[in-house]
């Protein structure tokens, strides 16, 4: 098939005698496939690009990104990551010796049972998450505060007093 046939304003005939039919475009569904699978393409090299907060890996196994969230004022750095399910014993926060990256790690596990007279059901997911954050400023190791309470983290990070200092402005000619 050429385009000279899928547009119809171009060719000698006129819509009346030549309607366009439906097999001369590809199925919505075939479309919709192939949009999917690029997508996914996508999220499983760029993992911070996808939708939601857990996919499914290609092992079977839960692959969890948890939401995080920064926020920044003159002294502090205040990061928020929601980690659900998530035990507090189960999670790790990190900061680089330099004070630039922040890592938090764990792993989701999660199990359900279900017994009644006729039946016996069990699931059990897991999943291990890490997120490495460039602080934009470098931070005090040594003040550095984070509280787990109700799946929420929160962390508070003190900026360098002398981090702004050790910018050099650069004169544009």
């Amino acid at each position: 098939m050429t385009i000279e046939n899928l547009v119809p304003w171009r060719r000698s005939t006129s819509l009346a005698q030549a309607p366009l039919s439906a097999t001369a475009f590809p199925s919505i569904s075939s479309l919709q496939r192939e949009m999917n699978r690029m997508f996914n393409t996508i999220w499983s090299a760029s993992p911070s690009l996808a939708p939601q907060s857990s996919l499914l890996a290609e092992d079977g196994s839960i692959a969890f990104y948890p939401e995080v969230e920064m926020s920044e004022t003159d002294g502090h750095i205040d990061i928020s990551a929601e980690l659900p399910g998530v035990d507090e014993k189960d999670i790790d926060v990190m900061l680089s010796q330099d004070g630039n990256l922040l890592t938090i790690k764990g792993e989701k596990k999660f199990s359900k049972e279900k017994q009644d007279k006729d039946y016996y059901c069990a699931e059990r997911s897991y999943g291990v998450f890490r997120r490495t954050m460039s602080l934009p400023t470098t931070v005090n190791a040594d003040k550095v505060n984070a509280k787990f309470k109700n799946g929420v983290l929160e962390i508070s990070l003190t900026k360098v007093a002398d981090a702004a200092k050790g910018v050099k402005h650069i004169e544009i000619k």
